[in-house]
């Protein structure tokens, strides 16, 4: 939890680790019978004896919800800033073959990929390669996008825009559509931005847009001159140690440990980067790396000891900026962080994700 000055690495520490924990709860998709057990897990030595009740717990009653729910694969972890208290890997990745689930295991984690791509932009602000509020057709020149509400939108929009969902850009594109799966090149997904029309003036409200994200990847990949899946490998998985994290098609596509669905229609359906999604839900991740990501979060943009993004720079991802539902006053937005109010604290929490069943 962090309170009204988003200082959230100097109190209430505690419960903001039970909610990045939840968030890390990863779902397999269902099927019709279940029998999940323990697999995999990890539990931080030198623990007290309550907490390890807690854990006994959980070990017995998670199995439970699981079958319930015909809930074949999870995997979890609890964080602080030190590191992981427990974690552990429940039922099958591929339930026919009995392959287990296990805290290397990797899970597409649709729009919590959104929070990752965040962090790369900031990485490339700190580095000077980009700026939050200068309009990104200084980046993207042949951006172009319709508007009953103003003139030249194009103008406008920035990233800071993008990445607060308060652009007006449409939340699916007409290339790469990911509810209506068609396929292209990240570059030809973006460019029928020009083909679709705002929502509402620029900045003058939220309105979830995954497209949104796509084209901040595509800026990211331009203006750094390599793929995107290489850009967030070098300035995010690697520098967080986080291991069994990649946004790249091939190494994705041939991991041995990678989540499958259980639903025998979607079983060759396509990976999320083939669509293209890959900065709006693209990443695929093992709850060990994703946990270093938490880390990162909870140390004010280190991990084991080193900064890898200024301290300013993640307040200004957790700043609360806009509302998520002019009707309710409980939940904002940042920069790629949902943010909840809850009396005089904010709840911190990045992306949930849900896939429908593409290749979990």
């Amino acid at each position: 939890m962090i309170n009204q000055s988003c200082d959230i690495w100097k109190k209430h520490t505690a419960q903001l680790i039970v909610v990045f924990a939840i968030g890390l709860v990863l779902f397999g998709s269902g099927c019709n019978i279940v029998s999940p057990k323990l697999q995999d897990e990890y539990i931080r030595p030198g623990l007290g004896e309550g907490m390890c009740r807690v854990f006994d717990k959980y070990r017995q009653y998670i199995p439970e919800i699981m079958a319930e729910d015909k809930v074949p694969g999870l995997s979890l972890a609890l964080v602080d800033r030190d590191g992981i208290l427990w974690a552990g890997g429940f039922g099958y990745t591929d339930y026919d073959r009995k392959t287990p689930v296990t805290t290397d295991t990797m899970f597409l984690i649709c729009s919590m990929s959104k929070t990752i791509t965040a962090a790369a932009v900031m990485v490339a602000v700190q580095d000077g390669m980009l700026e939050l509020d200068v309009p990104i057709i200084e980046y993207f020149p042949q951006f172009t996008v319709n508007s009953r509400f103003e003139e030249n939108p194009e103008k406008k929009i920035t990233l800071r825009h993008l990445l607060s969902h308060t652009s007006g850009i449409a939340h699916e594109a007409p290339v790469g559509n990911a509810r209506e799966p068609s396929y292209g090149s990240l570059k030809e997904k973006v460019l029928s931005v020009s083909d679709t029309w705002l929502r509402h003036k620029v900045g003058e409200r939220y309105s979830y847009s995954g497209f949104g994200y796509d084209l901040v990847a595509y800026i990211i990949q331009v203006q750094s001159g390599q793929p995107f899946a290489k850009y967030v490998e070098d300035k995010v998985f690697t520098p967080l140690n986080m291991t069994n994290c990649s946004v790249d098609p091939e190494f994705i596509r041939n991991h041995p440990n990678r989540a499958v669905s259980h639903m025998p229609h979607v079983k060759q359906a396509p990976l999320a980067m083939d669509v293209p999604v890959v900065g709006a839900g693209g990443v695929y991740a093992g709850v060990k790396g994703m946990a270093k990501f938490v880390q990162f979060f909870l140390n004010a943009g280190k991990v084991d000891g080193q900064t890898v993004l200024d301290e300013n720079l993640i307040t200004s991802m957790v700043t609360p900026s806009i509302l998520c539902n002019p009707a309710s006053s409980h939940k904002h937005y940042g920069l790629g962080v949902e943010i909840c109010h809850d009396f005089e604290y904010y709840t911190l929490g990045h992306h949930g994700g849900g896939g429908g069943g593409r290749q979990l």
